[in-house]
This record gives structure tokens, sequence and C-alpha cells, in this order.
């Protein structure tokens, strides 16, 4: 019982290492012993120094990037991380400037994105991106009708849907009075910043966009 409650302890130790040093740490903001030795004191961890040279080893052991700047008291950060800083500052650009995902939405892409890098690094992806003046959209639905169109032609699922269009007075109108489309979808298009969908009409017996 005792070697068990010993084991959790230092698995506990290990994982608030190992985020400590993913969330606080990169190469402009490196981190020392004391610093680590502080954080697990925050989190209610009581641990020596050989402790942090233990688990910094064992985590290098099992593949993490840890980064040590030797000098009279070493400093560590993460190295390489699932993406670069320049990396994730693109995929930011997309989010924001991206025509078919409501503002919301990117707030919580972004987000997301941030906690792929340090503190730090994430503090630099709040920037604004100046678009052309066209607004984004309001339907966060649309982020889902993607996702649901990708599935259905990944696993050959056939949709149904009605077509709304606009009146000349701007008016929401159903073709078709309504009745739903039935297609077997075969491919989006992404073109001028808008999703459009390939599928195959079985009664008609052709493509349609």
């Amino acid at each position: 019982m005792n070697a068990m409650k010993v084991d959790n302890r230092a698995q506990i130790r290990l994982f608030a290492l190992l985020n400590y040093l993913y969330c606080d740490s990169d190469e402009k903001h490196p981190v020392s012993v004391l610093d680590i030795l502080k954080h697990w004191r925050s989190n209610g961890i009581n641990a020596s120094r050989k402790s942090v040279y233990n688990d910094i080893a064992l985590l290098m052991k099992l593949g993490i990037d840890i980064v040590c700047i030797k000098s009279t008291q070493n400093l560590y950060f993460i190295g390489s991380r699932v993406f670069e800083l320049p990396e994730l500052k693109l995929l930011v650009d997309a989010v924001e400037s991206s025509r078919f995902i409501t503002p919301k939405k990117s707030r919580v892409l972004i987000q997301k994105l941030g906690r792929l890098a340090s503190s730090a690094q994430a503090a630099q992806l709040k920037r604004p991106i100046y678009m052309d003046g066209t607004p984004k959209p309001e339907n966060e639905a649309i982020y889902y009708i993607v996702d649901s169109l990708q599935t259905a032609i990944q696993e050959s699922k056939q949709i149904s849907f009605q077509y709304l269009t606009y009146t000349i007075t701007k008016e929401e109108t159903f073709r078709r009075g309504g009745k739903r489309y039935e297609v077997s979808p075969f491919a989006l298009i992404y073109a001028e910043e808008n999703y459009y969908l390939l599928a195959f009409d079985s009664k008609a017996q052709i493509f349609k966009h």
C-alpha cells in the first residue's frame, strides 16, 4: 500500500512537471530547478532538487524533447512541439480571416490553438487581422454542416436537405416548395472563400453543384 501511494505521488509530480514545461517554458523563457520546485510547491507537491533531475531524465527517456541550457543554474524548456510558433500564426490567420467561420467559433479555435504553445507564445497569437470589409457569418451551423458533409463523403452515405434561396426582395424561400433533395455527396470544393458541394443526383443521373 505504501509503495502504491509513493508511485501515485510520483506520477502526479511528473504530470505537473510536464504540464508546467509545456505551458510556461519555451526557447525564450527557460525555467530553472528553483522555478520547478516553486511550481510543485504551489500545487501541494514537496520534492527535492534530485527529484527534478530524475523526473526530467525520465521525461526525456519517454521521448519528450526537453532542452537543457547548462550553466551555473541549469535551465530547461520544451524544444519541439506539434506546431512551431510561425505555423500557429499562419493557422490563426487562416481561422481569423475565414469567411465561413463565425466570430465566436474563431475565438474558440484560436484559444485551442494557443494551448499548443507556451503561455508567452500564445500571447503572440492574439493580434488583429484586417479584412477587406466582407463580414464573417453569424450562422455557426455552417461549421458543423461542413463537418457532416465531409463525414458523409468519407462514409459513402447519402444526404438530404432543403434548398434555401432568396427572392429579389431578399426574402427567404425554399425551392421545390420545401421538398427535400436527396443526393450522394462526392466532394467539397473550396473556391473564392466558399464551400461548394459536388453531388450525384440518382434520379437525374447527373452530378450537380
